[in-house]
């Protein structure tokens, strides 16, 4: 069996043969259906998006009677909530080619997946709250994202903008003067 299982879902949970046993008989928590594999070592459950966690337990059974339980402790995933911030330099210096993101943690996500546009590299910390990136000269003012997951779901994705500026540039060489006129 699964300690941990998420909504929405069908999982499986399976038992070893027991000595004698004709059939077998499952204890399911609240919001957990059996779909199929009744009174085998093995069924699929349902779990509704209203289970909550708690004992799956089974035992076998004859003529005779019924045999000692044997249980596991499910644990239910907790839905993602929405929000967030990603924090961000007010800008980048294009010559700056090194810089921190971090987003607020957001409620039940275990993961932070960073999705960087074209001339952006993340460094290190991908599946985090905070990473540093590297820009190249190719990169551009551009929107940046992150979304947070669990074993079981997405959040929807959190975005920041982020400003590249330029240094001041001032071509120095020898001005040239022409004169067009006729002499």
């Amino acid at each position: 069996g699964q300690n941990m299982v998420c909504r929405n879902s069908v999982v499986t949970f399976e038992t070893t043969p027991i000595d004698y046993a004709e059939r077998y008989e499952w204890l399911l928590p609240e919001g957990f259906n059996i779909v199929s594999g009744m009174g085998s070592t093995r069924i699929d459950v349902e779990v509704e998006n209203t289970a909550v966690g708690g004992e799956v337990k089974v035992w076998g059974e004859n003529d005779c009677g019924e045999g000692i339980p044997t249980s596991i402790n499910v644990q239910v995933d907790k839905p993602i909530a929405t929000g967030g911030e990603i924090t961000i330099p007010p800008y980048v210096c294009d010559d700056e080619t090194i810089f921190p993101l971090s987003v607020s943690e957001v409620a039940n996500a275990t993961n932070y997946e960073w999705i960087m546009p074209t001339g952006y590299n993340i460094l290190s910390g991908q599946g985090t709250r905070s990473i540093m990136v590297k820009i190249d000269k190719y990169a551009l003012s551009s929107t940046v994202s992150v979304i947070p997951s669990n074993i079981c779901a997405e959040a929807e994705p959190i975005k920041a903008d982020i400003v590249i500026r330029s240094l001041p540039f001032v071509e120095a060489g020898v001005d040239f003067i022409t004169d067009c006129s006729d002499k």
